[in-house]
């Protein structure tokens, strides 16, 4: 299980984590809203068709991968409150068992931090990091990869060229014969 503490700071490994999971059990488009289920009631009728065909078979498809996402995010957060009141109360009279893009979207809002507030501190963090001498190149990038991936999500895109002049000029001395040849 994939289980949400409803701490902000977690999350970004939370919702990547939680994405996988979609995709690897089926509903990955019916949780970012690419693909839309149909009614409640649309499901109940097809239920009642002798022999559907291939379209209506899809139709109920979709409809029961968004009622296994809304069910996974429900139970995911069933420990907080917060969260679960959000993917709780994430359903519209066409869905009133839950529309799971919905939930998921209301979650992203809350814990994502995609204001522009948020966007201006992340922007603020990545323009500001430093890596300091004697520690892990490794774990520094990937940190400043993690905030170019915030930024995209707040729709402030950093091309390749950008984020690598940024780590190139914020290394330590140490590094300065890779400087040297940039």
């Amino acid at each position: 299980s994939v289980t949400w503490k409803g701490q902000k700071q977690e999350w970004y490994a939370w919702h990547k984590t939680f994405l996988v999971r979609a995709l690897t059990r089926g509903y990955h488009s019916m949780l970012v809203g690419t693909e839309k289920p149909i009614s409640d009631t649309e499901y109940d009728i097809l239920c009642m068709t002798a022999n559907p065909n291939a379209t209506e078979k899809l139709k109920m498809k979709k409809y029961v991968l968004n009622i296994r996402a809304y069910a996974d995010l429900l139970q995911s957060c069933s420990r907080e409150p917060i969260s679960f009141g959000i993917i709780d109360t994430a359903k519209t009279t066409k869905l009133a068992n839950g529309d799971a893009a919905l939930a998921w979207k209301k979650m992203k809002e809350k814990f994502a931090g995609v204001s522009n507030a948020e966007k201006v501190r992340l922007q603020g963090k990545f323009n500001s990091s430093k890596m300091k001498a004697g520690s892990d190149p490794d774990e520094w990038i990937t940190e400043m990869e993690k905030l170019r991936q915030r930024l995209a999500e707040c729709g402030k895109m950093i091309d390749e060229t950008d984020f690598v002049t940024q780590i190139l000029y914020n290394l330590p001395k140490e590094y300065d014969s890779i400087n040297d040849i940039y």
